[in-house]
C-alpha cells in the first residue's frame, strides 16, 4: 500500500545542466493534473506527453510535488500548478494551469523545486527562495511562507541548489556544502536532528554533485566517492544498516567512479563514469527496474545495454534518458506516469516512451512529469530547372542523399532535411547545366536553387563511298553499316548521314557479286567519304541447306527465307537453297508458331553451307500475349514515321528487325511507359513486314510492323 501524505522532491542531475543552455527546446508534460501542474490550460490528466504551449525557448525545468517551475532562454522565470503556499512566486495563493511569469527579471540561471518550495540562483551568484517555509527550508531565518522570490543572505558565490521534500542543499563555487530546513532524520548532515532556518555549512570537504530526496540526501565528492545521510528506512542511502538515521555523511560502498546522482522519495539512482545506471532502495512498484518488487539494500547495476546521460527518481517511479536521446520509464502507473509506454498498474523494467529520440531532460513530481525535447529543425530546398526561360520536366535532381524529379514547370523540392551540407546536382544525358552543381550549408529554407539547362547537341558524322565494277558504278547495291542499310544511287554512291561517333562495319550485301574488300571497319569521329568497294560478278553457284528441329525431331512445313527467296522444310525438317551466287545471305525461319535458336544465321556465301540448322521451341501464347497489350503499333506508318503504345520500364530495350533479321533500329528506354506513346521515325525504310522486339529483362515480346506506301 502506498505511503500517504508524501510530498515529493525534484532532483536535477547537475552534470546534465550545462547541456541545456543553448539548444532550443520544447516542454512536454503528462500524468496527474489536479492542480494544473501540467500547464496545458486544463485540469485533466494526460496519459501521453502533451506539449506545453508552442514555445521552443525552454531552458530548464523542475517539478515540485504538485507544481512546476522553469526558466526560459531569455532568463525569465515561470511557474504553474498548486499555489497553496505561494510556491508559484507571483504574490498570490491562486492555482494556475498555464505558465505564469514570475516578475520581470531575466537574470535567472538555475532553479530547483521542492515539495512546496523553490530555491533559485541568479546569474550574479545570488540565491533566492519562496513558497512553504514550515521547517525553515527557505533559509530566510524564519518559518514564514513567502509568495515572491526573496534573497537569502548577501553572498554571491552560489553554484547550484537542490530542494528536497522540506530541506534544501546547495553548493558554493568553492565546493563547500550548505544545508537548511527540515532535519528530523538527519538529512541536513550536521550531526543533529534539529531543523535550521539559515544556511549551515556541512563539514569542510569539497563536493561536485548533490541531490536532495524526500528525507535523505546524496552527494558526490571531488574524488568520485558517493555519500549519503538522513532517512534509510527503505535503504535509500544504499547502506545495509537501516536501524539508525545517519546525521552526518556516510560513504556508500567503496567505488570512486560516480558521476551523477538522483535521490527520490524512498529510492535512489546514480550513474558511474562508464555511463551505467545503478539503483537501490524501495521497490514496491518496480522502481528499481530489475524485474522484481523486492527491496534493494545496496546499489545494483541495471542490466541493460544502454548507456545513459540523465537519471531522475520520482516518488514511486524512475526515469532515465539514454545517450541516443530515448526516454525510459518504470515503476508506478496509477496516474499514467508511464506515458502510454504501458497500461499496466506498474512496470518492473524500463519501458521506452514513444519513438522520439530527442529527449534532453526529465523532471518528475509526485504524480506528474515535465520533460524537455531538443527542437530538431528541418528545412526545405527547392528550385527550378529552365531552358530558355521554360521549365523542363523530369530532370533528375540529387541532393547527395536522394533524388527528386522536376514537375511540368521544371520545379523540384526536397522537404524536411536536417541541418547540414548538401550538394544539389542535376543529372541528365540530354542537357548540360549551369551551374553544374550547388553546395549548400543548410541552416534555413533555400527556395532559389535554380539551374539553367542547355540541350546537348550530339555530334554526328556522314559516311559514304562508291561501289564499282570494272570502273563502272553499280546501282541499287545494298550496303549495311551494322545497324541500318543504304543503297547505291545511279552513280554507285551510298551514304549514311548523321551517324553518332562509334565503330561501324560497312558491308555490301547484294548477291551475285564478291567485293574487295569484303567489309570495311571504321571508327567514326569525322566525316568519311572514301569507303569504296570494287565488285566482281560471280557465275559459280552454291547451296545453303540445314535442318529445323524440335527436340531433335525434324519439323515439316517451316518456311525459311534467305533474304530474297523462300524454301519450306520437308518431312524431316530439311530445307535447301540451290544455285545461289556468292554473296551475303540472311537465313531466317519466318513462322509465328515457334521461336528459334538462333533467330537468324548470317552467311557470307563462298562455298556450300550444309549445317545452317535451327532448334525450334513452340510458342504457347496466353490470352494477354495474344492481345499484345504490352506493345501496339498505330497508325500504320507513312514515310517511316509511326507511334508505338508501350507498357514498358526504364532500361527495357526496343529493337526493330527486317524479315531478314537485320537490326534497323535500337533504343534503350530512358523512362517508364504505362500505356504511353513512343514516336519513332525510320529514314529510308522500304515497304514490307518488320518485327518489333521489346526485351523486358529475360522476357521478349514481339509485334509486327507493316510498311505500305
Amino acid at each position: 500500500m502506498k505511503r500517504k501524505h508524501i510530498l515529493f522532491t525534484i532532483v536535477l542531475v547537475f552534470l546534465n545542466f550545462n547541456n541545456l543552455i543553448s539548444q532550443e527546446q520544447t516542454a512536454w508534460s503528462w500524468g496527474d493534473n489536479t492542480y494544473g501542474q501540467l500547464g496545458d490550460a486544463t485540469f485533466l490528466g494526460q496519459f501521453i506527453p502533451k506539449q506545453i504551449d508552442n514555445n521552443e525557448d525552454w531552458k530548464m525545468i523542475s517539478s515540485g510535488d504538485n507544481h512546476s517551475i522553469a526558466i526560459k532562454e531569455d532568463g525569465s522565470l515561470w511557474a504553474w500548478g498548486f499555489n497553496e503556499s505561494g510556491q508559484l512566486g507571483n504574490g498570490t495563493l491562486i492555482n494556475r494551469n498555464t505558465p505564469i511569469k514570475i516578475g520581470n527579471q531575466k537574470d535567472w540561471a538555475y532553479v530547483s523545486a521542492g515539495a512546496n518550495h523553490n530555491v533559485a540562483i541568479k546569474v550574479d551568484g545570488s540565491i533566492y527562495a519562496w513558497g512553504n517555509n514550515e521547517y525553515g527550508q527557505l533559509g530566510l531565518g524564519n518559518q514564514n511562507n513567502v509568495s515572491n522570490p526573496t534573497k537569502i543572505g548577501t553572498q554571491t558565490d552560489w553554484k547550484t541548489v537542490q530542494c528536497g521534500g522540506y530541506h534544501t542543499l546547495a553548493l558554493k563555487n568553492d565546493g563547500t556544502l550548505w544545508a537548511w530546513g527540515d532535519n528530523e532524520f538527519g538529512q541536513l548532515g550536521d550531526g543533529s536532528f534539529e531543523f535550521k532556518t539559515t544556511p549551515l555549512k556541512i563539514g569542510n570537504e569539497n563536493w561536485s554533485s548533490i541531490s536532495a530526496g524526500f528525507q535523505h540526501s546524496l552527494a558526490i565528492k571531488n574524488n568520485g566517492t558517493l555519500w549519503g545521510w538522513g532517512d534509510n528506512d527503505y535503504f535509500q542511502l544504499g547502506i545495509e544498516d537501516n536501524s539508525v538515521y545517519y546525521a552526518t555523511p556516510f560513504q556508500v560502498g567503496t567505488n570512486s567512479n560516480w558521476k551523477a546522482i538522483s535521490a527520490g522519495a524512498w529510492h535512489s539512482m546514480a550513474l558511474d563514469n562508464q555511463d551505467d545506471l545503478w539503483t537501490w532502495g524501495d521497490n514496491e512498484f518496480g522502481q528499481i527496474g530489475n524485474k522484481s518488487t523486492g527491496i534493494r539494500e545496496t546499489p545494483l547495476k541495471l542490466n541493460t545495454s544502454n548507456k545513459w546521460q540523465q537519471v531522475e527518481t520520482g516518488t514511486w517511479n524512475s526515469y532515465a534518458i539514454d545517450q541516443d536521446g530515448y526516454l525510459w520509464i518504470w515503476g508506478d502507473n496509477e496516474f499514467f506516469q508511464l506515458g502510454e509506454a504501458s497500461t499496466d498498474f506498474y512496470s518492473t523494467e524500463p519501458l521506452k516512451i514513444n519513438s522520439s529520440n530527442n529527449w534532453n531532460f526529465v523532471s518528475a513530481g509526485e504524480y506528474h512529469i515535465i520533460a524537455l525535447q531538443n527542437v530538431v529543425k528541418t528545412y526545405n530546398i527547392s528550385g527550378k530547372v529552365i531552358e530558355n526561360s521554360i521549365g523542363i520536366k523530369d530532370i533528375e535532381i540529387n541532393n547527395s542523399i536522394e533524388s527528386k524529379f522536376t514537375n511540368v514547370d521544371g520545379e523540384y523540392k526536397f522537404e524536411n532535411l536536417n541541418e547540414g551540407s548538401y550538394t544539389i546536382t542535376p543529372i541528365s544525358t540530354l542537357y548540360t547545366f549551369s551551374p553544374e552543381f550547388t553546395v549548400l550549408d543548410l541552416n534555413s529554407d533555400k527556395s532559389d536553387v535554380d539551374f539553367i539547362a542547355t540541350k546537348i547537341v550530339a555530334k554526328t558524322f556522314d559516311l559514304s563511298g562508291k561501289i564499282t565494277e570494272n570502273g563502272n558504278p553499280l546501282n541499287n547495291i545494298t550496303v549495311s553499316n551494322g545497324s541500318s542499310i543504304a543503297k547505291t544511287d545511279v552513280n554507285g554512291i551510298y551514304i549514311f548521314e548523321k551517324l553518332a561517333q562509334n565503330s561501324y562495319t560497312i558491308t555490301p550485301i547484294t548477291n551475285g557479286y564478291s567485293y574487295s574488300p569484303q567489309n570495311r571497319v571504321v571508327n567514326l569521329d569525322e566525316n568519311k567519304n572514301d569507303l569504296d568497294f570494287v565488285a566482281t560478278k560471280t557465275t559459280e553457284t552454291f547451296k545453303i541447306s540445314g535442318l529445323v528441329t524440335e527436340n531433335d525431331k525434324g519439323l515439316k512445313g517451316i518456311e525459311i527465307s534467305n533474304g530474297e527467296l523462300k524454301a519450306t522444310t520437308d518431312d524431316n525438317g530439311y530445307y535447301e537453297f540451290a544455285n545461289l551466287l556468292v554473296g551475303s545471305y540472311t537465313i531466317t525461319p519466318i513462322t509465328d508458331t515457334y521461336t528459334y535458336f538462333p533467330k537468324v544465321i548470317y552467311i557470307s556465301l563462298q562455298k556450300d553451307v550444309e549445317n545452317a540448322n535451327f532448334e525450334a521451341t513452340e510458342i504457347k501464347l496466353s490470352v494477354e500475349n495474344n492481345e499484345n497489350s504490352t506493345i501496339k503499333v498505330y497508325p500504320q506508318p507513312n514515310n517511316g514515321e509511326f507511334t508505338l503504345k508501350l507498357n514498358a520500364n526504364i532500361n527495357d530495350e526496343l529493337k526493330i528487325y527486317d524479315v531478314n533479321g537485320l537490326l534497323i533500329f535500337e533504343k534503350k528506354l530512358s523512362r517508364n511507359y504505362k500505356n504511353e506513346d513512343l514516336k519513332i521515325k525510320l529514314d529510308n525504310i522500304s515497304n514490307g513486314v518488320y518485327i518489333i522486339e521489346l526485351q523486358k529483362g529475360n522476357e521478349f515480346i514481339y509485334n509486327n510492323l507493316l510498311i505500305e506506301r
